[in-house]
This record gives C-alpha cells, structure tokens and sequence, in this order.
C-alpha cells in the first residue's frame, strides 16, 4: 500500500462522531495529501438552476431569499459548506438541482402535496471551479482536463474524492463533516471560484456547482426565472416505490429595483 492509500484509508476509517472531528480532518488528515487541483471553467452567458424546498414559506417573495443565504441562517453542515458559512449551490439542469431533495420525498405518504422553487442564474462573467472528475460517468469534454503529467497517485486521490461527493447523506449526515472539509481546503488552495462535483441521486449524470458566496456579492450571476412547482406523491405502479408528480406550476416576475419576486 503507498503512502497516499495509507492516508485515503485514513480518512475513510476517522471517526466522524469524534468532537474535533472538522478541525482534526483538516489539520491531521487532508493537510497530508497534496489534493490535485482540476479547473474546469464556466463560460459567461450559462444558466444554472438553483432550487430551494418551499418548507416553511408560501412564496419566496425576495430575489435575496433564492441566492446565498446570510452565513447566520446556516446552521448545518452540507456538502461542500460548514455551519454558518454561505454557499450558493445550483446544477447543469433544473431537474439536477431538486434531485437532492429525492431520498427526502421517498419518505413521503402518498398523496402528499409539496412545492420546491427553481431559479435561473445566468453568468455575467467567466467562473473557474475545481472540478471532482468522475472517470465512469463524465463525457470526452472533461477527459481532455486531465493532463499527462498526472500519475498513480493523482488519479487514487481524484477517485476517492468521487467516491466521498457520491456518498449519500440521507442516513448519515455526518459524511458532510468530510465533505466540507475537503471543500474549504480546495477551494482555500486553489482560490478558485467554486466546486463542482456529481450528484449522488443522478448516479454522477448529473452535476451541481457551488460557489463561493462572493461570487454573488459581486454580481457575477443574475436572477433571470423563477417557477414554484408542486408535485404530488402517487404510487408507483410496482409498489416498491413513490412517484412524484408535477401537478401545477406558477411562473415568478422580478421587480429587479427593488429587489422583489412578483407572482402570477
């Protein structure tokens, strides 16, 4: 076993219950391996949705509600932040972007009654992000990213990465103690942009970028489409699981002056 599996398996076996277990992560464990850096970058002029589970609220009535929340409404850990540090998480696809709420809504009864909000952000400037490369799902436009110069060790470090960001969540919440672990120290040594990396329920198809809150703040990205969907739980035919369906949907307008969502 070479050095870099000793430390992968490291980390695989650290105990995420531990108390110290973010600040030991980083300093004892993903300090040791150097994480290889791969940019991918975002052109000017792309859209990605981003969607927000309508819990607690109607109607998202503000544009700031649906961008990067204020760092003192994040309580949690997720996937590529820790608590009380804003992310802005969207996808490659509308579809992407709610997936993350599917384990969720398999727990649903049927006929439950739900609505999620997806948003369009188009890019005002070009992003670079660190991208996790899946070797197995992603297509020929990600190979060409991966240089030669890259060796045994890189591809064991970029692999594992994979495997972590696959991970589900929905039974151990924990393993984003790991994940945004992982995130701040590429994103602190690569002062990139932004993350993106495959999203667990699409089995790697499809991808969900996250960026750094600044990325907003600056005006990098703009608000352009708004839509509340509400789906339905039915039963599926085979039994073994719910289906979600759409059953009514209501587009959004802005009152871009004042920072309002107007809806129909």
């Amino acid at each position: 076993m070479t050095e870099v599996s000793k430390i992968i398996q490291q980390i695989k076996d650290f105990n995420l219950d531990d108390p110290y277990n973010y600040e030991k992560l980083i300093l004892f464990k993903i300090k040791q391996i150097e994480l290889p850096i791969l940019t991918y970058k975002i052109p000017k002029g792309i859209f990605p949705p981003r969607s927000r589970d309508n819990k607690k609220i109607d109607f998202f009535e503000k544009i700031k509600d649906l961008s990067c929340l204020p760092k003192d409404c994040v309580k949690n850990f997720n996937r590529s932040n820790r608590p009380y540090q804003s992310m802005f998480y969207c996808s490659n696809k509308k579809e992407t972007s709610y997936s993350e709420f599917v384990e969720e809504w398999r727990e649903k009864p049927i006929g439950s009654v739900f609505n999620i909000t997806s948003s369009i952000w188009e890019t005002l400037q070009d992003l670079n992000v660190h991208l996790i490369y899946n070797r197995k799902t992603m297509g020929e436009d990600f190979n060409s990213i991966i240089g030669e110069d890259w060796n045994e060790d890189n591809l064991l470090i970029n692999d594992f990465l994979v495997d972590i960001f696959q991970k589900s969540s929905h039974n151990n919440k924990l393993i984003y103690v790991l994940t945004s672990a992982i995130s701040n120290v590429l994103l602190l040594r690569s002062k990139l942009d932004g993350i993106m990396f495959p999203c667990v329920p699409t089995n790697g198809n499809g991808l969900n970028l996250v960026l750094k809150p600044g990325i907003c703040n600056k005006n990098y990205l703009k608000i352009k489409h708004v839509i509340r969907d509400t789906f339905m739980t039915i039963k599926n035919e085979n039994n073994l699981k719910a289906n979600h369906i759409n059953i009514a949907s209501i587009d959004g307008k802005f009152d871009y002056a004042n920072g309002l969502i107007l809806w129909e």
